[in-house]
């Protein structure tokens, strides 16, 4: 399943055989059981290197695919932010329209309801019977007509749609049409109640003909209207680019797609990522099918569910990113701990030298040519490991780890202090625990980024 993984174990075996490294453990086991104590160490040592090289070839692999992934992820985000960003353009092209084809729309139910009004209406007033019963009817569809006018002058007349296309006025004008319709037809109601009533002026209810032409009147003041402004605005929505909003709906879903199937790959490891990409192209695919058939306002929907699916597959992307940066910073401060066991093996092997020289120089002897080139020798690595220790403190700083670096810079200044005092051949006590002191806090620090 991970074919650069498989080459590299394949390479740190091929190597392991070809270092003998099996047979140098066995061979200082034997040394060890007869008594060849210097062999057994020498062999040690060359174990040692070998199993450092092999883990070296194996951690650095590792590194490199972990910054490979990581690469990857940022560009596969990228590439649906990018995605992402030309679709909150396309939405806020296709909103306008939605929002003309929902008002549009709605504009259509009112002049249906309206129409509805005036022929039962007409009906009413062309009842031969008129009566109670013709009353109880001219009072409902009063309460409708109050309906409507509401409808028409809050709902549609404040609306953002109505704002946008100056319609306000003609909406809330044709509810006030239909208000007035509302209480001339309360009037006739009542009027119409009386009819046949002892006392009443009409058996017919003629008294409430003029009320019942004043709603007729209003009613179609109110159609004639918004039939008007209906068909101006479906002139506008007819003349719309759709087709070429349509072309670049189909380009990004195109192109999701793409994201999608790259992200859904098993190498990939993209997680849920792959799966919201694909719905995010399934929505888009959708909503140019309703730029197609002129469905503006559902077109609008299927791009805001696609806007938030690319965005949960940022976020699987983002996720991931995170976790992978945990573990590259994990490794970073295991690679830190081992070169600190490095410098730490530097630091102790200075210190047998400087013990060795401050036994010689308390035991009244003076330092011979052999001890010279002993001390300088020593000064001189005491000194580079100062110097190496620099590449260390500021990778701890990069880490945000700036407990540390501030003890790794506290070791470097005494070992810089130790190099100029074993130039000034002072292997003395006091230089001895000052590289006692370099050496615990190296021993500290090793075991806390063990920790981390």
């Amino acid at each position: 399943k991970d074919p650069q993984t498989a080459d590299r174990i394949l390479a740190a075996y091929t190597k392991a055989l070809e270092a003998r490294t099996e047979a140098e453990i066995e061979a200082a086991i034997q040394s060890l059981q007869t008594g060849h104590v210097f062999d057994a160490k020498e062999r040690q040592e060359r174990v040692s290197q070998h199993l450092r090289a092999l883990r070296d070839l194996l951690t650095q692999g590792e590194k490199k695919d972990l910054e490979q992934r990581l690469k990857d992820l940022a560009e596969w985000r990228k590439e649906l932010e990018r995605i992402q960003k030309e679709q909150k353009g396309l939405l806020d092209k296709t909103t306008p329209d939605a929002r003309r084809a929902d008002l549009s729309q709605a504009m259509g139910e009112a002049l249906a309801q309206l129409e509805k009004m005036i022929a039962a209406q007409d009906a009413i007033a062309e009842d031969p019977k008129g009566g109670p019963d013709a009353a109880k009817k001219q009072d409902e569809l009063a309460q409708q007509a109050k309906s409507l006018a509401e409808k028409l002058k809050s709902e549609m007349g404040n609306s953002e749609a109505a704002k946008a296309q100056g319609l306000e006025e003609t909406l809330k004008g044709a509810g006030r049409a239909t208000e007035s319709a509302s209480q001339a037809m309360s009037e006739a109601s009542k009027e119409m109640g009386k009819a046949g009533q002892p006392g009443g002026e009409s058996p017919k209810g003629e008294q409430a003909m003029p009320q019942q032409k004043e709603a007729a009147k209003k009613l179609e003041e109110a159609k004639q209207a918004l039939q008007e402004k209906k068909r101006r605005l479906d002139e506008q929505l007819a003349k719309g680019d759709t087709k070429k909003l349509k072309e670049q709906q189909d380009r990004l879903k195109e192109e999701t797609q793409k994201a999608a199937e790259t992200l859904s790959k098993p190498e990939s490891q993209a997680g849920s990522a792959g799966q919201n990409a694909q719905g995010a192209s399934e929505s888009m695919g959708q909503a140019s099918s309703e730029m197609a058939e002129g469905q503006a306002g559902q077109a609008e929907k299927q791009e805001e569910q696609a806007l938030a699916q690319l965005q949960k597959a940022i976020d699987d992307i983002k996720k991931q990113e995170e976790e992978a940066k945990e573990e590259q910073k994990k490794q970073d401060l295991y690679k830190l701990a081992e070169d600190l066991k490095k410098m730490l093996e530097i630091q102790r092997a200075i210190h047998v030298v400087t013990a060795e020289l401050e036994k010689t120089a308390r035991d009244g002897k003076a330092y011979g040519r052999p001890e010279q080139i002993k001390l300088a020798k020593a000064a001189t690595d005491q000194r580079a490991l100062a110097g190496s220790v620099t590449g260390a403190i500021e990778k701890l700083a990069e880490e945000d780890a700036e407990v540390f670096s501030w003890a790794l810079k506290g070791a470097q200044e005494d070992m810089v202090q130790i190099a100029a005092r074993l130039e000034q051949s002072k292997a003395d006590a006091f230089s001895l625990r000052m590289q006692g002191e370099v050496e615990a806090t190296l021993e500290k620090l090793i075991e806390a980024l063990k920790e981390e």
